[in-house]
């Protein structure tokens, strides 16, 4: 299934980031649309990953474009793990529909910061893209993220899709 949030990010990729010669990361991937995306726009190197039992993806488009597909289940142990697996960080991590407190609950978002912390490159972004639900928790999870990345900010409102920016340090 694909979920608007990864359409509206793809969308937003277009007009925004040039993801050429970039190493991108795709959290909680599923159908992999926005990473798939970017891979075919000139990423240098794409990660789709999701819990194991999550990751169904066709061989023939992964040779392709340089895709990669890799279980990542989220925490700093498995990132570790992770990043000296890849051997790099990474420019451009997206994390689309993957804060939901109905569906990954709050427990899951410690997890989520310190993959975030852990992989993503000191000059690195991350865009967190969720659809606006009643009890969502998003600003709680923005909050706990600022723990990580100093700089976050709403960069686009699609009717009920948000994104935000997030960085280690605020650009001037």
């Amino acid at each position: 299934m694909i979920w608007n949030a990864s359409i509206v990010l793809c969308n937003w990729i277009d007009q925004h980031i040039d993801t050429k010669n970039t190493n991108v990361l795709e959290l909680g991937a599923g159908c992999g649309l926005p990473g798939i995306h970017c891979a075919l726009n000139g990423a240098n190197e794409t990660f789709l990953t999701d819990l194991e039992e999550e990751l169904h993806y066709p061989t023939s488009l992964t040779a392709e474009f340089n895709i990669k597909i890799k279980p990542l289940k989220w925490g700093r142990d498995n990132s570790v793990i992770f990043k000296n697996e890849c051997g790099h960080l990474f420019d451009l991590v997206l994390a689309s529909d993957c804060v939901s407190t109905d569906v990954y609950g709050r427990s899951s978002w410690h997890f989520l910061c310190d993959t975030v912390d852990e992989l993503l490159s000191p000059n690195g972004r991350l865009l967190v893209c969720s659809v606006r639900r009643p009890n969502d928790g998003l600003e709680e999870f923005l909050q706990l993220l600022k723990e990580t990345l100093a700089h976050i900010e709403l960069v686009s409102t699609d009717g009920d899709v948000e994104i935000h920016e997030c960085r280690r340090f605020k650009l001037l």
